[in-house]
C-alpha cells in the first residue's frame, strides 16, 4: 500500500466538518488534489489531531508545530509514525507532503520503525511547493 501524508493548513473552516473540507489554503488543496488519485490512502497530519482520515469530522482549532519545543516535535512525530504503522497494514512506502516542521519528525519516527518514507517537497518554499503541484498537474 502506498500512503500519502499531507500537512494541514492554517486557513480553516469556521464550523465542524470533514478534515478534507476543514483546511482551505491553496497548498493543502493542491496536495489533496495531487495525492487522492495517486495513492492507495491519504491521511492528514495535524499538530492538534496528529493523524486524520479525510472524512473524519473535526472542530476548527488553532495549533501549529511552531509553538512546540524540539522535544515535543520529536514526541509528536513518533506518535504519528506509530499511528501510521498501526492504521496502515501492508504499508510499502510513505510520501510526506508537508512542511519541514511536520515532515521531519514523522520521517524520523517512520525510519525508527523501518518504514520507507520520502519527502518529495523537502527544502522547498511554500511557493515552490505550489509550483511543483501545478507542474505535476499540467504534466498529466
Amino acid at each position: 500500500m502506498r500512503l500519502a501524508l499531507i500537512g494541514c493548513g492554517k486557513t480553516k473552516a469556521t464550523e465542524p466538518c470533514a478534515a478534507r473540507d476543514m483546511y482551505r489554503g491553496p497548498l493543502f488543496r493542491a496536495a489533496l488534489a495531487h495525492c487522492e488519485p495517486r495513492y492507495d490512502r491519504v491521511l492528514i497530519v495535524s499538530a492538534f489531531h496528529d493523524l486524520l482520515a479525510l472524512d473524519e469530522v473535526i472542530q476548527p482549532y488553532d495549533r501549529t508545530m511552531a509553538g512546540m519545543s524540539q522535544h515535543e516535535r520529536e514526541v509528536w512525530g513518533d506518535r504519528v509514525a506509530s499511528s501510521v504503522v498501526q492504521r496502515c497494514q501492508g504499508l510499502t512506502s510513505v510520501d510526506i507532503f508537508a512542511g519541514a516542521d511536520y515532515a521531519d519528525p514523522i520521517y524520523v519516527g517512520l525510519y525508527r520503525r523501518s518504514v520507507m518514507a520520502f519527502r518529495p517537497l523537502r527544502g522547498m518554499t511554500q511557493g515552490a511547493r505550489l509550483s511543483w503541484f501545478k507542474t505535476a498537474r499540467e504534466a498529466e
